[in-house]
C-alpha cells in the first residue's frame, strides 16, 4: 500500500498479520479508499517496510482507550485465544487471555471459570507485541480511574448515582469517589439509558473552567436485583 504523509511517499507490504480498522471494526484493506485519512504502523527491516496496523480516526482513539484505558462491556464468549467483548457503544473485541491476567470477582481474586457469558466485564487491556491487546486485569466490577487532569481526553468508569436532566449533570460512583460530568448538546450517548444504577463509560475532557464534559457516554444494565 502507498501512502502520503507531510509531501512524502510511504510504501509498506501487507503481511496476514496487518490489522486494518475502520469505524471501531476489523475490516479487508480494501474497505480503505484512496484520500481516506489514516494513521499508519509500520515496522522496517533489511526487507522492507511492513504494514502492522492501518486506522482511521474515530478508530485510533478508541484503540488508545483499549489498550490504555479501561473500558466496559459484556462478554459474548471465548476461545482457546481469548474473550469476546461487546462494548458499551456497541462496538466488538477480542481479548488475548493469558495465565497472567488478574481476574476479580465481587472484589476478590477469581479464576477463568468464574467468567459467565452474558456478564458486564471492565478490562484494563496490556498491548502485545503483535498489536494485540492481552486482559491485564478483569473486573466485574468497576476498576479505578482517575478524571483527566489536563486538555487530553480520558476514560471514565463507573456506577450512575445521580442524573439531572435539566442541568444536564451526572453524578459517576467509582469506588468511595464520586465525579461530577457535564453533558451538553455535543455529547454523544443515549440519555434515556442514565436510569437506575447502571454501569458508565465515558470519554471525557477536562474544560477551560475546570468542569469536566462528556465527549460520548454509554450505560449498561449492572444486573443488579
Amino acid at each position: 500500500m502507498t501512502f502520503q504523509a507531510n509531501g512524502t511517499e510511504l510504501q509498506a507490504k501487507i503481511e496476514p498479520k496487518t490489522h486494518f480498522w475502520r469505524r471501531r471494526s476489523q475490516v479487508d484493506a480494501f474497505k480503505f479508499n484512496p484520500g481516506d485519512e489514516v494513521t499508519v504502523n509500520v515496522r522496517a527491516n533489511e526487507k522492507g517496510t511492513f504494514l502492522r496496523e492501518v486506522s482511521d480516526s474515530e478508530s485510533t482513539r478508541w484503540l488508545a482507550f483499549i489498550r490504555k484505558g479501561i473500558m466496559l462491556g459484556t462478554l459474548k464468549g471465548g476461545d482457546k485465544d481469548g474473550i469476546f467483548v461487546e462494548f458499551a457503544d456497541g462496538s466488538r473485541y477480542k481479548y488475548r487471555l493469558t495465565e497472567k491476567a488478574a481476574i476479580i470477582i465481587g472484589g476478590n481474586p477469581g479464576k477463568t471459570a468464574d467468567l459467565k457469558t452474558g456478564m458486564p466485564v471492565f478490562i484494563k487491556g496490556r498491548t502485545t507485541s503483535t498489536l494485540d491487546t492481552s486482559v491485564a486485569t478483569l473486573s466485574d466490577t468497576p476498576l479505578k480511574t482517575e478524571p483527566p487532569k489536563n486538555e487530553e481526553p480520558g476514560t471514565i468508569v463507573g456506577e450512575i448515582q445521580e442524573f439531572e436532566p435539566e442541568k444536564r449533570v451526572l453524578t459517576v460512583k467509582n469506588g468511595d469517589q464520586e465525579t461530577r460530568i457535564v453533558l451538553d448538546k455535543s455529547s454523544q450517548g443515549d440519555m434515556a439509558k442514565l436510569v437506575g444504577k447502571a454501569f458508565l463509560w465515558l470519554v471525557v475532557e477536562r474544560t477551560d473552567s475546570g468542569l469536566l464534559r462528556a465527549i460520548e457516554f454509554h450505560a449498561l444494565s449492572s444486573q443488579k436485583r
